[in-house]
């Protein structure tokens, strides 16, 4: 029979494995309730909650084709002064267009364009609008809106399309002087776009400039012409503009700005050595100028870097066994004897050699890049540029084992951006 001691110590056994299994699961749910708790949704504010069920049945009676529903729809709310109050235009003159009511889709339209739209749809809404009015022959507005749509669009053919608008319609309205302006637009600001030998044209015909002669332009139109003929996939002509300006230009304020560019077109040109002796001397400049700079003449020391194989492939003659051959050999008491000896014959092969100086100019263009990414962390820089500098040193950093660094670097990614 088992003593009352044996028994207290079982009984504390089970006890304990009770409470530890107790523990365990209690942990483990609360790791599972971790595990599927969601940031909830963002709430609308409440003037905007109210009418959410008003809108997406507008928007739904839109995609139907359903023009008076829509409509009916639309026009029973408005959003005041909230930006959302763009899309709810811009949906309701679309839906005006489908039941052919033209008059209240221009005039929808023009409210939404009085207020400087800025939502995804502006850009049709501003050729839309424009496109109302040609329809009347309201010339002045619809160069007005064209003309603000040019000056606001980010993409060139946009902008050239946009232009061409403008001087049609100032040409329809005989204002020669406006049509002149307009072409010279199109030939600085968007030189690549199908509109541009048109303006050319123009120019030629109303200043009466015939070929071969150039177009006068002054400096800073040069300038911007380039950066034109670089934005829009042209680095061969950008890079021979600026090379003839910078011999020409005057301007101090303009100078770097010459030699930035060029140095960008080089770049594009993966002439990268001749970009860097363009760039490297900008690199103590403004910070306007030195920060890309800096950050193309790290990008072509890097891709120099890429470049060079420091591995060469080498002929060599070498001694190798290709079997045995019996020979005779002296056994005792004048006996003959034959033994097995290899037998060697020259072959050639093909063996990975290190270029020393390859190897040499390869590190070399490593470490500049590499001081060149330093030298930005030092300088005012977006955020999107210094997460992808400390990124890419932290990359560099990694296989040199530099722990101590790489810390340090991951604590600055951290401090710029938390995710």
């Amino acid at each position: 029979m088992a003593s009352p001691k044996r028994w207290f110590l079982i009984a504390g056994g089970v006890l304990l494995f009770g409470l530890i299994a107790a523990g365990a699961w209690f942990f483990r749910g609360e790791q599972v309730r971790r595990e599927v708790v969601v940031a909830p949704k963002p709430e609308a504010p409440p003037d905007l909650e109210k009418l959410r069920g008003q809108y997406v049945a507008a928007v739904e009676a839109m995609r139907r084709g359903d023009g008076p529903g829509a409509v009916h729809q639309f026009a029973a709310f408005s959003f005041r002064k909230r930006a959302v109050e763009e899309y709810r235009l811009f949906h309701l003159a679309t839906s005006y267009g489908l039941e052919k009511n033209q008059p209240r889709a221009r005039v929808t339209l023009a409210q939404l364009w009085a207020r400087r739209p800025s939502l995804v749809y502006w850009p049709e809404a501003g050729r839309s609008l424009a496109t109302h009015y040609r329809s009347l022959g309201d010339w002045r507005h619809t160069a007005e809106v064209s003309e603000e749509l040019a000056a606001r669009a980010t993409e060139s053919n946009l902008a050239a399309s946009a232009r061409w608008t403008a001087l049609e319609s100032r040409f329809a309205e005989a204002d020669l002087g406006a049509v002149l302006a307009l072409s010279r637009s199109i030939l600085i600001k968007n030189p690549r776009s199908r509109q541009a030998a048109d303006a050319v044209a123009i120019v030629r015909s109303v200043t009466g400039v015939l070929e071969p002669a150039p177009l006068a332009m002054t400096e800073a139109e040069r300038l911007e012409r380039a950066v034109a003929l670089l934005r829009d996939g042209d680095p061969q002509s950008a890079a021979e503009e600026l090379q003839a300006l910078q011999a020409v230009v005057d301007r101090e304020d303009l100078k770097d700005p010459v030699a930035l560019n060029l140095g960008l077109a080089l770049n594009q040109l993966r002439r990268y050595e001749d970009s860097n002796r363009v760039l490297e001397r900008l690199t103590s400049g403004s910070y306007r100028v030195a920060v890309p700079a800096i950050y193309t003449a790290s990008k072509n020391y890097r891709a120099l870097s890429t470049a060079i194989n420091p591995i060469v492939i080498k002929s060599v003659v070498l001694k190798q066994q290709v079997g045995t051959v019996k020979v005779r050999v002296k056994g005792g008491k004048g006996k003959k004897k034959f033994a097995l000896k290899p037998k060697f014959t020259n072959v050639k092969k093909n063996v990975q050699l290190v270029d020393l100086a390859k190897k040499t100019k390869k590190d070399s263009y490593d470490h500049l890049s590499t001081e060149r990414l330093k030298d930005l962390l030092s300088l005012p820089l977006s955020n999107e540029i210094r997460v992808e500098v400390l990124n890419t040193l932290i990359a560099v950093a990694e296989p040199k084992n530099q722990d101590d660094y790489e810390q340090t670097l991951i604590r600055q990614l951290v401090e710029v951006d938390p995710g």
